[in-house]
């Protein structure tokens, strides 16, 4: 039984605190086990199982194991769960994380797991949004995917981070990413990952959000090559649903709101003829494409 499972390596855990191996180990197992399992996700937080994870990276700070792995198992278990989500900033655990990316700034693991765990962290949730920006974690996002360029999964999951992070944030969008020159951080890992559909996706997913009902960001994006990038990754993608869905709305969102975008875009019109070719059940994709028309 996966319950029994739980119980196992949370009472394993309790009960050797005093070692780094089993908590290393542990972390990584309670990861694997929650990792886009709902049922999961519940137990281990029912059981106090994120008390546990955080208490872990905070007893061994300099073991580069358990930070990787807590990280890990923090962003799994917050993965589409709004109350794990919660519970993880209200015990701190953003600071945690913050804390494991900025003392193993040498780790491409360590960078890799904080990230998504920022991302998932984040994700659809305002209030855990403006604590990772207050905290500085943009910065240490951003430091990650440029000490990390050749790392595909950090560009991955920085840019997962940068799409969350901005969602419904004006303040994120505009104020940081921007003027710390994210919008080119974003682009370089996509012209330095073309062949990962996954980094395309969410580059133009992060694209996307940084432009919403931001002007001065889609004239940026669209000086800086922006809209050539996102038709280079729709083209070379073309049966990857992920990112022409990403892909139309980025273009949507310059189109309707940067008129210096618009020709641009209109000249790239057989490459969203293709997506919604391609995917015609995709709703969002059929109505981005009905709206670029206009």
């Amino acid at each position: 039984m996966v319950s029994d499972d739980i119980d196992g390596i949370l009472a394993v855990m309790a009960q050797r605190r005093d070692s780094v191996e089993v908590q290393e180990y542990a972390c990584q197992a309670l990861g694997h086990l929650a990792a886009a399992n709902d049922a999961n996700q519940r137990a281990i937080a029912e059981k106090h199982g994120i008390d546990v994870i955080l208490i872990a990276m905070q007893q061994y700070p300099v073991s580069v194991g358990v930070q990787q792995w807590g990280c890990y198992a923090l962003g799994s278990v917050a993965l589409n769960n709004a109350a794990n989500q919660l519970t993880i900033a209200e015990k701190h655990g953003i600071d945690v994380i913050l804390a494991a990316m900025q003392r193993y700034t040498n780790s491409t693991e360590v960078q890799r797991y904080g990230c998504q765990a920022l991302a998932q962290v984040a994700v659809n949730n305002a209030a855990n949004q403006r604590t990772i920006a207050e905290k500085r974690g943009i910065d240490i996002i951003l430091t990650a995917m440029k000490r990390y360029l050749d790392s595909k999964e950090v560009q991955l999951c920085g840019c997962a981070a940068l799409a969350n992070v901005t969602a419904t944030n004006d303040a994120n969008q505009g104020t940081t990413i921007a003027e710390r020159y994210g919008i080119d951080i974003i682009l370089t890992a996509m012209l330095q990952h073309s062949d990962s559909a996954e980094v395309q996706q969410y580059g133009c997913q992060a694209l996307g959000h940084v432009a919403a009902y931001n002007d001065a960001n889609q004239r940026t994006i669209a000086e800086k090559g922006g809209i050539e990038a996102v038709f280079r990754a729709m083209t070379q993608h073309s049966h990857h649903e992920g990112v022409q869905e990403q892909g139309c709305s980025m273009m949507l969102g310059c189109m309707v709101y940067c008129e210096s975008a618009r020709p641009a875009i209109r000249e790239g019109k057989a490459v969203t003829d293709a997506a919604l070719s391609n995917f015609p059940n995709n709703d969002c994709i059929r109505w981005y494409h009905g709206e670029i028309q206009i």
